[in-house]
């Protein structure tokens, strides 16, 4: 969490390093909704739809900062 905000903060600050940050946030991002969803197994609700858009969630932040690594 706190490396999350501190590159936050500095690619607010210098426009830089926003593909680490999103590579971290995608990670961070899948971790939690994992966690979440071991504690809490859902069924075919929304709640099973909410962990779905999580993962999605996690893994085009990565995709994103891989294409602005590559890029």
């Amino acid at each position: 969490s706190i490396l999350m905000i501190c590159l936050g903060i500095t690619t607010i600050l210098f426009k830089r390093y926003d593909s680490i940050c999103a590579i971290s946030f995608g990670i961070t991002f899948l971790n939690i909704t994992y966690k979440d969803r071991r504690n809490n197994p859902p069924r075919f609700t929304i709640s099973y739809i909410d962990y779905l858009k999580g993962y999605v969630v996690g893994f085009m932040s990565i995709m994103y900062g891989l294409f602005r690594i590559f890029e």
